[in-house]
């Protein structure tokens, strides 16, 4: 039986036919949206089918502020994550590729930065310590001559310390560069290999070690599976691996792990590793995930998949899922 049809009058409708919805206008659209979110957060950017570049560069900048804000506290990189709306996962990752140091550097750095400019202005070490979040002296001591080379006691007469200034982030518009990728939606899939732990700061040296001790111990397995299941945001795990079976035994020295099922975003590199495969990875999470305007990430996890062949090749093939919403 086909559907009644509409006639082109709107006062003559065939009964049974609903009128088109109404379009909001965007003054209707954006007070809805305040509705649904607490006063001084921006719904267009946290929870939203994706940033607007702009919109994105603000929010960072956000969260500067409020690393800022942060430095006479005992606040971390989750605290700070989770008052921004981002998982630290996704703030470490961006913040590294965007500023070369991870947000616990940067943090790190600005509390000494400022506890050395308190000394040098006549505090003591007890007082700038307590004040900048270390729970002792000691703690401070071995924190302070790690960054500035040199102790408390020397900085308070004077001598030459390393400063960190505040950071703000502006935006630059470069070439129109594309970035090819396609969406399929994957059932839950386990995955098995050799797992290791990596901290956000060293992560871009040490995970090709991680790669050729694996291929000397005869290790070889397609896939790179990186885990956001740090409880602090400083690190993650990184497995080696493949797909298997769930009820697949687990030898000695391995680990299993269940991806979601969920849509997965699919990106493709050509180029000797591992330069291709960290530059694609960058270019995803400061171009394309702030500046699609329709995916987020769905889940702290992504995979690298490697193909047959010379990784050293020009022409040698891999590339990066993410879970997307």
């Amino acid at each position: 039986m086909k559907a009644p049809l509409r006639t082109s009058c709107p006062q003559k409708r065939t009964a049974g036919v609903k009128p088109p919805p109404r379009r909001r206008s965007l003054r209707e659209k954006r007070t809805r949206q305040q509705q649904r979110f607490p006063k001084g957060i921006d719904p267009l950017w946290r929870g939203s089918r994706g940033q607007r570049p702009l919109e994105w560069i603000d929010a960072l900048n956000a969260v500067l502020r409020d690393t800022e804000a942060s430095l006479e506290s005992e606040a971390g990189v989750e605290a700070i994550a989770g008052r921004s709306g981002y998982s630290p996962f996704y703030l470490q990752r961006i913040f590294t590729m965007l500023t070369g140091m991870t947000l616990g550097e940067y943090l790190r750095g600005r509390r000494l930065s400022e506890a050395g400019a308190a000394l040098q202005k006549g505090a003591t070490v007890l007082e700038t310590a307590l004040r900048f979040g270390w729970d002792s002296p000691e703690s401070f001591n071995r924190a302070f001559k790690k960054f500035h080379g040199t102790t408390p006691s020397a900085a308070q007469k004077g001598c030459a310390l390393k400063y960190i200034t505040p950071l703000h982030l502006t935006i630059q518009l470069t070439g129109g560069n594309l970035m090819n990728f396609t969406v399929e939606h994957r059932p839950e899939q386990t995955v098995i290999g050799v797992e290791r732990r990596f901290s956000y700061e060293n992560s871009f040296a040490e995970i090709p070690k991680f790669w050729d001790e694996c291929i000397e111990k005869n290790l070889c397995a397609p896939l790179g599976v990186c885990f956001d299941d740090g409880a602090d945001g400083r690190d993650f795990a990184y497995m080696i691996g493949r797909f298997c079976d769930p009820d697949a035994p687990v030898p000695d020295g391995m680990a299993k792990r269940t991806l979601p099922a969920c849509n997965w975003a699919c990106f493709e590199c050509v180029g000797p590793i591992p330069d291709a495969i960290q530059q694609l990875n960058r270019r995803i999470f400061t171009e394309w995930l702030p500046g699609n305007g329709r995916y987020t990430m769905a889940e702290p996890v992504n995979i690298e998949w490697y193909d047959d062949g010379d990784s050293s090749a020009p022409d040698y093939r891999s590339g990066i899922m993410i879970p997307v919403k």
